[in-house]
């Protein structure tokens, strides 16, 4: 918790504050059910768009104090037993990091200059490789 707070430039007793455990933090940061919930259900085949304009909305509204981005900050890793589960979760995370970085912390390039619906329809094609790849 230390290593958090001191990589998003707050104090220990803050993050604390404010979430109390790692845990809290770590399901702070992620979408909550209800989201995660309303973001998954539908159709296959919309599956990537829906969890790209999910993604995009989010970090459109929260970059800067988004709890994903403390995390992300502060090097989570994942563990997984599927092998190809943890591939398509490595990739998709890696997807989310780099925009994160790029769009919402570096705030350079074309990335950073396109519309929001824009990231979410090259966020989709990313997303549809990476979750529908069979």
């Amino acid at each position: 918790m230390r290593e958090i707070a001191g990589r998003a430039g707050v104090t220990h007793g803050l993050v604390l504050r404010q979430f109390g455990s790692k845990e809290e933090l770590f399901l702070a940061a992620v979408p909550g059910h209800r989201e995660l919930d309303a973001t998954i259900a539908g159709d296959r085949e919309t599956l990537p768009e829906r969890v790209a304009r999910s993604f995009v909305e989010r970090m459109e509204a929260n970059a800067a104090t988004d709890p994903l981005v403390v995390l992300l900050r502060s090097v989570a890793t994942d563990q997984e037993d599927d092998e190809e589960l943890a591939t398509r979760v490595a990739m998709l995370g890696s997807q989310l990091v780099g925009i994160t970085f790029v769009r919402y912390i570096a705030r350079v390039g074309p990335l950073a200059r396109m519309s929001p619906e824009d990231v979410v329809t090259h966020l989709s094609r990313a997303l549809r490789n990476i979750l529908l790849d069979d």
